[in-house]
């Protein structure tokens, strides 16, 4: 994929990445310049992505735009996520158990929240001539963009 941007000169390449590179924190809430920390292959792989797109941003004009998401969660996303679990529980008014309650942290995004900030990064004309961004934090504060 990457070698059909720089082949085609595509202006922006916008990629999905993954907070999964920072593996287990124990400093909340996670931001950007965090060291990374990929603990299984799916992280390292984002990782890997992330490298790559870093490295093609300095030999050639396309600008790369990664977007490290957390669990994006909406009406028809995957079940067995716990944001899922617990909306539908609430709504059901059922109980739901949650094991080691006391030391849960996650963060998730609403999937139109992310489809709006994709928007806005494709039309953005960048005042800046910066030619590779990471965003961590995705959510409605960041609708500035």
């Amino acid at each position: 994929m990457l070698e059909n941007v720089i082949n085609k000169k595509i202006d922006k390449f916008i990629f999905a990445s993954s907070s999964s590179v920072y593996g287990e924190q124990k400093k909340y809430p996670v931001k950007e310049n965090y060291k990374l920390n990929p603990e299984n292959i799916y992280a390292q792989t984002k990782v890997l992505n992330e490298n790559i797109s870093y490295d093609l941003s300095h030999t050639n004009s396309t600008k790369f735009v990664g977007l490290r998401l957390f669990t994006i969660y909406g009406e028809t996303g995957r079940p067995d996520i716990f944001i899922n679990k617990y909306l539908n529980s609430a709504y059901l008014e059922n109980k739901i158990d949650m094991i080691d309650k006391d030391n849960y942290y996650s963060d998730y995004v609403y999937i139109d929240d992310v489809t709006e900030i994709i928007k806005k990064l494709i039309l953005r004309r960048d005042k800046k001539n910066t030619k590779y961004l990471i965003f961590l934090r995705i959510s409605r504060p960041l609708l500035w963009i």
